[in-house]
């Protein structure tokens, strides 16, 4: 009696598992290892490609990181930064105030500008990169009279005036200028006022325009512009 050959029929799937099992990198249970992928092409698995990496090179390497088993570090911007091939190239000029590889170090105080050629001569809290010394006035040392602080964004608060608020205004707010203490009045100053800027007081007894009257009452009576306020001339006491 002549023997019946027997076929098995293998399915696809386990055709390319009989076949990943032949490979140095497979694993038994979950095909390929760890950083390699199935090349359904040359039936073997192949490492990933640089930038990837993880079980069948799904994972994309995280951002410095780049190459071969994301061993590379960029040291660019993210936008910059290729996951296989690192940093981009630059072709262009930096912008004012950066340089070097990828236009990403900023010019060492105290220089700025194109190719960091800028020198600052200002501290290095108002010194730009790009533009130089944030100032509002010609000088570069010191604040503007009636300013102070970082970028001179402070006004003196009255009563002072002047550098550093250093100047003292014996005059009223509205005549106490920031920069230049108390401007001058080129008007008379009203009865019972003298001085500068018209803030002092006539003295006891004296009244009036210039202080040129005198009281000849009390000093609680007696008035800095109108004189003595009383009903009759005298100040010293009505008699019957």
């Amino acid at each position: 009696m002549k023997r019946k050959t027997r076929y098995h029929v293998i399915s696809r799937g386990a055709l390319v598992l009989g076949l990943r099992t032949r490979n140095a990198h497979t694993n038994s249970k979950s095909g390929c290892c760890y950083g390699y992928f199935w090349n359904y092409r040359k039936n073997t698995c192949e490492p990933c490609i640089p930038g990837y990496s993880g079980i069948n090179c799904t994972a994309v390497c995280p951002y410095p990181t780049y190459g071969h088993g994301c061993q590379g570090l960029c040291d660019c911007n993210e936008d910059m930064c290729d996951v296989s091939y690192g940093c981009k190239p630059i072709t262009k000029e930096c912008l004012p105030g950066y340089g070097g590889l990828n236009c990403i170090t900023k010019c060492p105080y105290p220089t700025y500008g194109e190719n960091c050629q800028g020198t600052c001569d200002c501290s290095k809290d108002v010194c730009d990169v790009s533009l130089g010394c944030r100032k509002t006035n010609t000088r570069t040392t010191a604040c503007m009279p009636g300013y102070i602080g970082i970028n001179f964004t402070i006004v003196c608060p009255y009563s002072t005036y002047g550098d550093g608020c250093q100047g003292l205004c014996d005059c009223n707010e509205v005549m106490c200028d920031v920069s230049n203490g108390c401007e001058p009045i080129t008007t008379e100053c009203l009865p019972g006022y003298v001085g500068l800027n018209c803030v002092t007081k006539c003295p006891y007894p004296t009244y009036g325009e210039k202080c040129q009257g005198t009281c000849d009452c009390s000093k609680d009576a007696c008035d800095v512009s109108m004189g003595c306020r009383k009903a009759n001339i005298r100040t010293t006491g009505i008699h019957f």
